[in-house]
């Protein structure tokens, strides 16, 4: 780059001699930096001039500030390192440095881990932070924010469990968490997290149907009955939803009526056919049901 005079006469820097007097502070603001924590002013003055993207030397300069003085210097330089580097490199250095595995550096791996697109270290992160320490409402907001999203079923069930002790889960969290632990299979998981949720929702039509799935496959169709009475109270009519209720508690001539009054609305839907035709042979009428399912 070429360098021009300043067009006025009063004295000013050019554009090279201002990168110049830049370089100068930050070497200037480096020795007077070691030995200091990260909030001292001219720690500051330097974070502010070396910017959001520093160069490898400073980046290097940082790293070694993270490793020098009593562990509470080397966290704050350490919080003023990891993101300034590039995820993926941050990660590889914070996941092996001595402080790795206090709760703030896990959390800042965890981060790391989501920005970069690591799961495999991001799961890591997140085993260590469910050890069964004690975690903040601000550390289960951090958490939440960058979890990687195909857990292990196991570490999955963890969370879930560890957030439910905790008290952090909002109503749609805690609904979202029964459902997967239903699809994964869990039905004894997916009864304790809807167990909670109930006592606080008892009219939640979805929940109480999902819960009355995973109470039929622990226990069989006694365990779930109480809960298909409850949805059937709380179902609009006449709907779909209020027919697969009245056919699972065996009122199967309730089903077949709102059934046929619901193809009367929509003849040409198949799957209120299909419907139709499966409570007449369940009510000893397949004459009746080869009619409904004849084209």
């Amino acid at each position: 780059m070429r360098c021009w005079p300043a067009p006025t006469a009063r004295p000013q820097r050019n554009a090279c001699s201002q990168r110049g007097w830049r370089d100068d502070a930050i070497a200037v603001l480096r020795d007077a930096a070691v030995g200091l924590p990260v909030d001292a002013p001219a720690a500051q003055r330097l974070l502010y001039l070396i910017g959001p993207r520093p160069h490898d030397a400073d980046l290097a300069w940082l790293r070694d500030r993270t490793l020098a003085g009593p562990p509470a210097m080397q966290a704050g330089w350490l919080a003023a390192y990891a993101p300034r580097d590039r995820p993926a490199a941050a990660l590889a250095f914070v996941a092996h440095h001595p402080l790795a595995m206090r709760t703030p550096v896990l959390l800042t791996r965890l981060s790391l881990a989501s920005a970069a697109g690591d799961d495999a270290a991001g799961a890591a992160a997140l085993a260590a932070l469910l050890d069964g320490r004690a975690l903040s409402g601000d550390d289960w907001r951090a958490i939440a924010a960058a979890t990687p999203r195909d857990l292990p079923a196991a570490q999955a069930d963890l969370l879930a469990r560890r957030r439910l002790a905790a008290g952090v889960a909002t109503p749609q969290q805690r609904l979202d968490m029964a459902w997967a632990a239903w699809n994964r299979g869990g039905a004894a998981q997916t009864i304790r997290i809807l167990d909670d949720y109930l006592a606080d929702h008892p009219q939640d039509l979805p929940a109480l149907r999902l819960m009355a799935d995973a109470q039929a496959k622990a226990g069989g169709a006694a365990a779930a009955r109480a809960y298909l009475d409850r949805a059937l109270a709380v179902s609009p009519a006449p709907d779909r939803t209020r027919a697969d209720l009245l056919e699972r508690l065996g009122r199967r001539t309730e089903a077949l009526r709102l059934v046929e009054a619901l193809r009367a609305e929509a003849p040409a839907d198949r799957g209120l056919a299909a419907f139709q035709a499966r409570l007449l042979i369940a009510l000893g009428q397949p004459g009746r049901a080869r009619t409904v399912l004849a084209p």
